[in-house]
């Protein structure tokens, strides 16, 4: 997938990954391996996006509208966020195209 098309795919919670939000933070737990994850409040907003259906450039794009941050920076830190959730199996690539939910 070329560095572009990253940015516009969509992507579900793995088959077997419980998440919870505990104050700002999003605990995972992975049933597979019975280990679990934090993620701290910018990683939450992140997951969250992602698994109400964003792109990977939306979910960029929540980030800097909350946090008023540099973008080069966080899309680089978003980008190895998708992929160790990608290594770890806590995130998939959604199939099926669906339409974007909101944001809390």
């Amino acid at each position: 997938m070329a560095e572009s098309d990253d940015m516009l795919q969509r992507y579900a919670a793995g088959a077997r990954v419980l998440s919870e939000i505990v104050d700002d933070e999003v605990v995972l737990l992975d049933l597979g391996s019975t280990c679990y994850f934090g993620l701290n409040p910018v990683g939450a907003l992140v997951w969250e996006c992602l698994i109400q259906g964003q792109t990977v450039e939306q979910a960029v794009e929540a980030v800097l509208e909350r946090y008023q941050v540099q973008a080069e920076p966080v899309r680089a830190d978003v980008r190895a966020l998708v992929q160790s959730l990608l290594q770890q199996g806590l995130l998939m690539p959604r199939q099926e195209p669906q339409e974007p939910g909101p944001v809390r």
